[in-house]
């Protein structure tokens, strides 16, 4: 328990894109924004049609922005953007989603 004027030492905080299971799967938002300034990640999340959760598997096309290019149910953080990413709102980073079908959504790294 942190007491008065203590630091809690913490990870980032979680932008959650949900993806629903299906041939094509839908994923929302698209893009997804995170802010370097902000201290934000990426958490995917996939469920089925009836709400259970699923298995997926996001493969980033290229250059992925953070440290891993492929993401999936057991490991469905992107922790922070790497540090060499340059913060631009028009440079989106496309990733495809199988969950059931495919879906080529984005990623926008912010400052």
């Amino acid at each position: 328990m942190a007491t008065p004027g203590s630091v809690l030492a913490s990870g980032p905080i979680a932008v959650p894109v949900r993806i629903i299971a299906g041939n094509p799967p839908t994923v929302s938002p698209d893009p997804a924004t995170i802010r370097i300034h902000l201290d934000q990640e990426v958490v995917w999340e996939c469920v089925d049609a009836s709400g259970q959760p699923a298995d997926f598997k996001v493969i980033f096309k290229g250059k992925s922005p953070f440290n891993d290019r492929e993401f999936h149910r057991g490991k469905a953080g992107s922790g922070r953007p790497r540090g060499d990413v340059t913060p631009d709102p028009t440079r989106p980073y496309a990733y495809l989603v199988i969950a059931g079908g495919v879906l080529d959504p984005n990623v926008i790294v912010e400052q």
